[in-house]
């Protein structure tokens, strides 16, 4: 379809999306976190590690919060070496 229309999709095409989940992984609300979570990580979406981390000091959080990191795999190192740099 896309092509029809002469758009060419681009990696950052849901990056508006991506950072608002990232933000809701953070909300007061622990049900919205956990959509939110649930999202990032159908998603793949490394770059919520850093909100995710900050997330786990929610103990009904944490163990959903360490699986998400852990499905991220090798992918979450560059992330948190960045985290630890800073």
């Amino acid at each position: 379809e896309h092509e029809r229309l002469g758009i060419e999709p681009t990696p950052d095409d849901g990056e508006p999306l991506r950072a608002r989940i990232r933000e809701l992984v953070e909300h007061r609300s622990l049900e919205v976190k956990l959509a939110a979570l649930a999202l990032a990580g159908a998603l793949g979406d490394v770059q919520s590690l850093p909100h995710v981390l900050r997330a786990m000091s929610d103990p009904e959080l944490r163990e959903r919060a360490v699986e998400f990191a852990a499905g991220l795999g090798e992918a979450a190192v560059p992330v948190l070496i960045d985290m630890v740099d800073r």
